[in-house]
């Protein structure tokens, strides 16, 4: 599956006119996920592509911003997550206390 958003009725913050319509693609596309492993398949969050070629290949307008793709299926028995899967920043290095240090 591939997984866009329309940039032409997107939700625009009227302060600075931010696209948000990548947001509401990700919560999506989490929500896709959770589904697709309730059904018993596995997926999982392509974010490495070429967009212009998946564009021409799928023949996705212009208007159509592409956020992730989801290959969809069932796991085969051996399959493993990546060796740095579990490769986590230390929480000091992702929440701030009252100040960035």
């Amino acid at each position: 599956m591939i997984i866009c958003y329309d940039k032409d009725i997107s939700w625009k913050r009227k302060y600075d006119n931010q696209d948000e319509g990548i947001v509401d693609a990700s919560i999506v596309t989490t929500q896709m996920m959770l589904e697709v492993h309730n059904l018993g398949l596995g997926t999982t969050w392509v974010g490495y592509f070429d967009p212009m070629k998946v564009r021409k290949v799928y023949e996705i307008p212009e208007n159509l911003e592409i956020v992730s793709i989801l290959p969809i299926g069932y796991p085969s028995e051996d399959s493993k997550p990546n060796e740095r899967h579990e490769d986590r920043n230390s929480i000091d290095k992702m929440v701030f206390w009252d100040k960035i240090n």
